[in-house]
Parts: C-alpha cells; sequence; structure tokens
C-alpha cells in the first residue's frame, strides 16, 4: 500500500507577450479566498471527503459513503461549473461515475464507465460543461449522465492522472514526470487531444517527483499532488511551485485529518492519511487571473501598461514636433 499522503504543487502558469521584469515570485502557500480543495480518501474509509487547506490541514465532510461498486479510491475529479455539481470516478469493482455532495459529503453513482473507455486517469469539466476523461495517452470526452465515453484523440504522452482544465484560457494542461531534473508541461487540444509543449519545470531542489494528479483555481495556479514521499518517514507533502520561475518548492504541509476523528494520530501526533483525488471549488468572486500564454495575442497586464506606455510617450512626442513646427 503507498504511504498517507501525496504533495500538492502549486504552479502559476503565466505569460505574455508584452513583459516587465519581475522581482522572483515568493512560494505559492495558500489558497485564492473562499477556495478549497476536496479529498477523496484512498486509505481505509471508503469515499469519505475532506476539504483540504494549502498546508495540507484536512477537515472530514460527513462519514463517506460506501458506492454499489465497493469503491476504494479515486483520481482527481472537477465541479461543472454550469450546474455546481462535483463528480469524481470511483475506483473498485467497476469504474463508475458518482456525484458528491460538497455540504453532506454523500457520494451517488451515477453510471459504470462505458464507451471508448472503461477505466479512468481523472475528470475535467470546461467552463461549456463538456467534460473529459483520460485512459493511459487517450483523452476522451465523458458524458455526465450516461458515463459514457468518446475517443477523442490520442496525445502520445504518458499519462500519470497529472491533468486538469485551467479555468482562465479553458485549455487542459497534461504534467509528465520527466525527471529526475526536469518536467514537461503540455497544452492538449480539446477537439484532437494533439499535445503541444508548453514549459518545462525545474524539479532538481525535490528528492523526487511522480505528479498523480491537478487541479486549478480561478487565478490559473494549478495544485499537483505528487505521489513521491520525500517527507519525513517517507510521507507526502504540500509541495508548491511557479510555472513563471519554473520552481517546484519544498513541502509545506502534510494531508492529515485535523479532527482525528475519522484518522487517529499515527505519526508525529498527526492523523495523516492518503489520498489521490482532488476536487477543486471555487468561492466568492473571481480572482484576478493569472493569464496562460497561448499566442501572439496575450498580452499580460504588465504588457498592457508597456503598451498603454508606449502610446503616451508617441502622443507627446508628437505633440512635441507640432510645436516645432507652428513656431518656424
Amino acid at each position: 500500500m503507498r504511504h498517507a499522503l501525496i504533495p500538492v504543487i502549486a504552479i502559476g502558469i503565466a505569460g505574455a507577450l508584452l513583459t516587465a521584469p519581475a522581482a522572483s515570485a515568493a512560494p505559492i502557500t495558500a489558497l485564492p479566498d473562499g477556495d478549497q480543495i476536496v479529498l477523496i480518501d484512498c486509505e481505509n474509509t471508503p469515499g469519505q471527503a475532506f476539504t483540504m487547506g494549502a498546508d495540507g490541514a484536512a477537515t472530514p465532510i460527513g462519514t463517506g459513503t460506501v458506492l454499489p461498486n465497493n469503491a476504494r479510491c479515486s483520481p482527481s475529479g472537477a465541479v461543472d461549473p454550469t450546474t455546481g455539481i462535483a463528480y469524481y470516478i470511483a475506483w473498485g469493482d467497476t469504474n463508475d461515475l458518482a456525484t458528491l455532495d460538497l455540504e453532506t459529503g454523500v457520494s451517488t453513482r451515477v453510471a459504470t464507465l462505458s464507451g471508448g473507455a472503461t477505466d479512468s486517469c481523472g475528470i475535467a469539466i470546461d467552463a461549456s460543461g463538456d467534460a473529459f476523461n483520460t485512459t493511459n495517452s487517450r483523452l476522451h470526452s465523458l458524458d455526465l449522465e450516461t458515463g459514457v465515453n468518446a475517443l477523442i484523440g490520442d496525445t502520445t504522452l504518458i499519462n500519470n492522472c497529472a491533468w486538469g482544465i485551467n479555468p482562465v484560457d479553458d485549455e487542459i494542461y497534461w504534467f509528465t514526470e520527466g525527471g529526475p531534473n526536469s518536467s514537461d508541461v503540455y497544452r492538449i487540444d480539446k477537439l484532437t487531444g494533439a499535445a503541444t509543449l508548453f514549459k518545462s519545470l525545474d524539479v532538481s531542489a525535490l528528492a523526487g517527483y511522480m505528479p498523480d494528479g491537478v487541479v486549478f483555481d480561478k487565478t490559473g495556479i494549478a495544485w499537483i499532488q505528487d505521489d513521491f514521499g520525500d517527507g519525513p518517514g517517507g510521507w507526502y507533502g504540500v509541495e508548491p511551485a511557479d510555472l513563471t520561475e519554473g520552481i517546484v518548492y519544498a513541502p509545506t504541509g502534510y494531508f492529515n485529518d485535523v479532527t482525528l476523528t475519522v484518522y487517529p494520530a499515527n505519526f508525529e501526533g498527526a492523523g495523516y492519511f492518503y489520498s489521490m483525488g482532488m476536487i477543486y471549488v471555487a468561492g466568492g468572486a473571481a480572482a484576478a487571473p493569472v493569464l496562460a500564454a497561448t499566442g501572439a495575442g496575450d498580452v499580460s497586464a504588465a504588457g498592457g501598461l508597456l503598451a498603454g506606455g508606449a502610446l503616451l510617450l508617441g502622443a507627446m512626442m508628437l505633440v512635441v514636433m507640432r510645436r516645432r513646427l507652428a513656431t518656424k
């Protein structure tokens, strides 16, 4: 059995056509105000859900649900932004699509996966409510009412369940293991499954790097589960990283039941447990986004300021020239 915890890596996806020099970014250690990550337990309590802070402190929601397929674990899920319903895949005797009540923690089976895929390495849902599933290197569409999959295309990448949709640009990003010093991030075409290299991360500061799940927050920060235990005793921690800087930082905490009601103290006085499945739940007003680099049409806030400054300077020069001509 795997160790009890998984690192979560926060990665800001940023880029622009025009940018100004910036100071080195500080490690990301908190979620946007009002947002939360919901975990689905992979330890000993079937269907148990937790809310989690960026420091790994988790609070149980309800008492869990035993689904008909005797589910024992789950990859990352998603909230449908058009309905507010949270979905995930329950791995068990069969692989079933399920919903999760974020208030009570109760899970409800929707259907067993069928069609082009009967397995899953996590699901993601875009701004239009279109759902996607992955198996191995293949991307599928997923019907949230029937559980039926339809093949979109083959990314040709190894899938380690670390992928998700960034709500800032509504694109799919796919994180590879790579290593030992770098890990590549790809953007995936939702219509064809074609992969385009987006960024290489420097992971040399970590003892190891095995991304195994990702969700994005409303600002474009990616929160990644790292399935390599580099904490004390081999436990999994919370590792923040900034894609703009291209650096993955050291762990800042560990997944643990702060109430000790589901999991009692089992290591250094904490109720650590193991989870793979994350669901990101946005709350409150939309925060200022960190825009992903999508090509020549992108202009960041800094780029906008530079462009505006250039226009102002040009206007001032024009006024000076006109004044000089008027005095001749």
